[in-house]
């Protein structure tokens, strides 16, 4: 039986209906304008704060001078240029001393692990004495003198006495704290600055690395450590 034609009223109410749903759509707001109005708000939020004036805390906190940015640049010029003299070219020392490649990876694999319990340690010494560049200086001085017993053959002899040293060297590693260090001189600055102060560190590395390797070709390891200990003091 097919169904005959709607009535009259059931005309109307569809109608009804309709201009109910039509009028409920009417109100609802897509996804795209929910999210073109968000990006218009965070768009006039982004121009307010780039709008805005210099925070109290900025102009409390002048900026540093270009000779204090200079010595900044300079210790992590030398910091990187000073590891790169050793850091890159240890495992070939390690082998002319006559180490197995198992021996070597033992010395290069447990002086990572060793430094990571340990330097914590000296973050929190120079946290609580307040003395950040005293404690720097001081482990500085010491795992210079320690490397430099590398050049030293009656003592850098054999396996254990090469890994002791190597240990030794890793227990006065503070990188970390030359770190924190800018970051507190820079202070509010930081964000803006310690990137660009901090690439120095990379450059010399990187130029370092290759001018070592050009001098340890020519001359062996005979001119690495005290290159180590001018660029490190």
């Amino acid at each position: 039986r097919s169904p005959g034609p709607p009535s009259p009223t059931s005309s109307s109410r569809i109608a009804e209906f309709s201009m109910v749903d039509v009028g409920i759509i009417d109100e609802i707001v897509s996804p795209r304008e929910l999210r073109l109005d968000d990006s218009d708000e965070g768009h006039d939020e982004s121009e307010a704060l780039l709008s805005e004036e210099p925070r109290e805390e900025d102009a409390d906190f002048p900026e540093p001078s270009w000779k204090v940015l200079l010595f900044l640049r300079a210790v992590f010029f030398l910091s990187g240029i000073s590891g790169a003299t050793w850091g890159r070219f240890s495992t070939v020392y390690y082998n002319q001393k006559g180490l197995s490649r198992e021996q070597i990876g033992v010395i290069e694999g447990t002086m990572p692990i060793f430094v990571s319990g340990i330097q914590p340690l000296w973050g929190v010494l120079s946290d609580w004495t307040q003395a950040p560049r005293l404690v720097f200086g001081a482990t500085r001085l010491l795992s210079t003198s320690v490397l430099m017993l590398f050049a030293v053959p009656s003592i850098a002899n054999g396996f254990s006495n090469l890994l002791l040293i190597s240990l030794t060297m890793s227990f006065f590693t503070t990188g970390g704290i030359i770190d924190g260090y800018v970051l507190d001189v820079l202070g509010p600055h930081s964000k803006r600055l310690y990137g660009p102060i901090r690439m120095w560190c990379a450059v010399s590395w990187g130029a370092g690395s290759f001018v070592m390797g050009i001098v340890t070709d020519n001359y062996g390891f005979d001119y690495n450590f005290p290159l180590y200990a001018l660029f490190a003091i």
